[in-house]
C-alpha cells in the first residue's frame, strides 16, 4: 500500500499551469477583425450574383456570336463556381495553414490574395482572365480567411 512513487510523481505531473494573459481590449480586437475578414471574404462571396449580372452584361454584349444556350448559360456562372469550389470545397486547407503557421499569418496572406485577385478582375478584359484572377486567387484567399476568422472568436 506504500505510497511509492506514483504518489511523488502525481503531484508533478498535474501541475497547474499557468494562464496566458492577454493586453486588455485584445478580445474585442479579435472579434472585431474576425468579423472584417467575414464580411470581406464570404460577404463578398455571397454577393456574386451583382457581379455575375454585370459580367453578363459586359461580355455578352461585346461579342454576338457567341449563342450562350443550353443548360449551362453564360460561361460567367464558371467565374462564381470556381470561387465556391475553392472556398468551401478547400476549407481544410485554411485550416491547415491556420494550425501550422497561426491564425494571422493565415488571415493576412488570405487577404492579400483576395484584394490581388479583385485587383486583377479589375483589369480583365476576357472571360477567363475573371476566372483566373476573381475565381481563383479571390476564392484561395476566401478559403485561407474563412477557417481561423471563423474560430478565432471562440479561442
Amino acid at each position: 500500500m506504500g505510497g511509492g512513487p506514483v504518489a511523488s510523481i502525481g503531484p508533478k505531473r498535474f501541475r497547474r499551469q499557468s494562464l496566458r494573459t492577454y493586453p486588455r481590449g485584445m478580445g474585442i480586437m479579435v472579434v472585431f477583425s474576425s468579423f472584417v475578414a467575414l464580411a470581406m471574404g464570404p460577404g463578398l462571396l455571397n454577393a456574386y450574383g451583382v457581379y455575375e449580372e454585370e459580367y453578363d452584361r459586359l461580355f455578352d454584349s461585346k461579342d454576338e456570336s457567341h449563342a450562350w444556350s443550353g443548360a449551362l448559360g453564360s460561361p460567367v456562372i464558371f467565374i462564381g463556381v470556381i470561387q465556391i469550389f475553392l472556398a468551401n470545397g478547400m476549407g481544410f486547407i485554411g485550416g491547415h495553414c491556420a494550425q501550422r503557421f497561426g491564425p494571422g499569418p493565415s488571415v493576412f496572406a488570405g487577404g492579400i490574395l483576395m484584394a490581388l485577385g479583385l485587383f486583377a478582375a479589375s483589369y480583365a478584359r476576357e472571360i477567363w482572365q475573371l476566372c483566373l484572377s476573381q475565381g481563383v486567387l479571390f476564392g484561395l484567399g476566401v478559403c485561407l480567411t474563412w477557417i481561423p476568422a471563423a474560430s478565432a472568436p471562440a479561442s
